[in-house]
This record gives C-alpha cells, sequence and structure tokens, in this order.
C-alpha cells in the first residue's frame, strides 16, 4: 500500500461518516433529539465500555504502559503553559485568553482520537490509547475548573464538593476504576459480558463520529476570525508536532508514536463549547474553535500521516 493510500484508509472513513452526519442533519433527516440522546448514549455507556475493554484486553501489555501515560500529561501540561505565555504575549484579547488555551489542550480524545487509533492499529491501538485518553480526560476537567471556576457557584466550598462529586460519578472516571479493579480479581470476563461489551464499543466510535458531524455548526467559523486561527494552529499543527518530536526523541515508533500523534492530532473537544457557554465567557469563540478545528483534522492529520509513513516512524 501506497503512503498515501495508508493515510487516506486511516482518515477516510472517518470524514464519510462525519460528512454523513453533517449532510443527514442539514436534511432533516435527523433531528436535534436524536443528536443528543446518542450523544448521551456514547458517553454514559459507550466511552466507558471502550475504556474498560482498553485497561482489561491491554493489562499485560502497552495498554497499561504508565510511561505513555505520564509523557502524555507531562506534555499536555508544557502545551497549556506555552499556549498561555503565547496568548498573553500576542494581541488575544484578555477576556480570551482562557478560551483559547482550552481550545489548544482540551483535545476531542475519546472520539476523534480514539477513532484514529483503532483505524489504523485495530483493538491493540485502542487498548493501548484507551487508558492515557482516560486519564487526559481527568486532567482537562480539572485545568478546566481551574480555569473558569464553577459555572453555578463561587470557589467555596460548596464548589469543592460539586466538583468532588461530579469527578466521582464520571462514567468514563468510573469504568476506569472499575476496569482496574476487575483486572486485579484475575478473573475472567465471561463469554455473554465480553460479547456485549465488545458489541457496544464497535458501536460507540461510528455513532460518535457521526454525531459530531451533525452537531457541527459551520457559522461559528465567522467569530473572531484571527484568535480562532491561532488557537487552531496551535491545536492542529503546533500540539502534534511538539508531542511528535518529544515522541521519537524518547525512542518511540511505530504504534506507540502513532498514538501519540495520533491523541495529541484530535480537534477540539465540543465540552469546551460547553464550558465556555455555563461561565458566559465567549462561546462563539469556543464554537469557532470546535468547528475549524473538526473540519481541518482530517488534513492535518492526513498531511502529518504521510510525513511520518514516508520516513517509516509509524
Amino acid at each position: 500500500m501506497s503512503v498515501f493510500a495508508f493515510a487516506i484508509s486511516v482518515t477516510g472513513p472517518i470524514f464519510v461518516i462525519v460528512t454523513l452526519g453533517f449532510v443527514l442533519r442539514r436534511r432533516g433527516t435527523i433531528d436535534a433529539a436524536f443528536v443528543q440522546t446518542a450523544s448521551t448514549l456514547v458517553y454514559r455507556f459507550g466511552l466507558p465500555a471502550i475504556l474498560f475493554l482498553g485497561v482489561y484486553d491491554g493489562g499485560d501489555g502497552q495498554g497499561m504502559d504508565p510511561y505513555l501515560s505520564g509523557f502524555m500529561v507531562a506534555l499536555t501540561l508544557v502545551i497549556m503553559a506555552l499556549a498561555w505565555l503565547y496568548a498573553r504575549l500576542t494581541r488575544v484579547p484578555a477576556p480570551d485568553v482562557k478560551v483559547f488555551v482550552q481550545g489548544v489542550f482540551r483535545g476531542n480524545l475519546g472520539i476523534v482520537g480514539l477513532a484514529y487509533c483503532a483505524n489504523t492499529y485495530g483493538d491493540a491501538g485502542l487498548a493501548q490509547a484507551a487508558v492515557p485518553m482516560g486519564i487526559l480526560t481527568i486532567l482537562y476537567n480539572l485545568v478546566a475548573v481551574m480555569l473558569f471556576g464553577s459555572p453555578s457557584a463561587r470557589a467555596d466550598e460548596k464548589t469543592t464538593v460539586r466538583m468532588a462529586r461530579s469527578l466521582a460519578t464520571n462514567p468514563l472516571i468510573l469504568s476506569l476504576l472499575v476496569g482496574f479493579g476487575y483486572r486485579a480479581t484475575g478473573l475472567p470476563l465471561p463469554d455473554v459480558a465480553g460479547d456485549a461489551i465488545r458489541y457496544f464499543a464497535a458501536m460507540t466510535l461510528p455513532l460518535a463520529l457521526f454525531c459530531i458531524g451533525a452537531s457541527l455548526d459551520l457559522s461559528a467559523l465567522r467569530a473572531a476570525r484571527s484568535t480562532m486561527i491561532g488557537a487552531c494552529a496551535w491545536k492542529l499543527v503546533v500540539s502534534p508536532l511538539l508531542f511528535t518530536a518529544a515522541g521519537i526523541a524518547a525512542g518511540w515508533s511505530g504504534q506507540t508514536l502513532g498514538v501519540v500523534f495520533f491523541l495529541a492530532s484530535a480537534p477540539t473537544a465540543a465540552a469546551s463549547f460547553i464550558m465556555v457557554r455555563a461561565v458566559r465567557g465567549n462561546d462563539k469563540l469556543a464554537a469557532g474553535i470546535v468547528a475549524f478545528t473538526t473540519v481541518m483534522s482530517l488534513v492535518t492529520v492526513t498531511a502529518g500521516l504521510l510525513l511520518l509513513r514516508s520516513l517509516s516512524l509509524v
């Protein structure tokens, strides 16, 4: 398979499913209620199933690699600090600095990032990416609350309790804990339960990508263009370059480096828009970053994959 054909085989199916969701939503074939219900299903049950399997199936191999998870957390903190410094040193308006920073670091790992890994490396890639993705999701939520505070209360004891309760009941975090706990027992997963969870996990990523396309608002691209484009450049170009270069320096190649690249290249998560809107921030800028990175990530990931593949690094 040629380098170009390989790259298209990874990003092409994702582009088709996202586009299909966008077209059917605009034609009225599906409505907002369907997208909301499907998105809830993905978040509460589908992604937890993937994370559980990632811990269970990857427990004896790369899926439980603490170095990879630590690497992703450390580089995420670095990119946060660099993005903050860049925003303060350039002409990003002061009220938009936090929106800019969140748009740079908060990637859509659970859907797009995992989809890239699964499309390229199958179940092995999914298992390796699942645990770092779950840990980064916790980090994203903690940093977002530190940046914006609670949308419903001041930074007091009630806010702390509310945040702790939110993390303790997060289905992604719970699925990781259950996976680790079950793995520790050494018990085999019953065939019926295992097959049911795998069926649900297999359904999740296509449905999630479909919902991304259906939720895409291209009109948001008109908002705060210079700041939005800057954030997108950091998310889709600077961040993948930094993560991948650091991964190469660490001596990684093949699937491990590919997982690092795909997770770093994921577009900005829609949760960043929801957070900004909840605290009455510049939600138009946040929506524009989500929309632009979602569309352009298919181009940047294809280009990055072409380069890495031509150098025989992935």
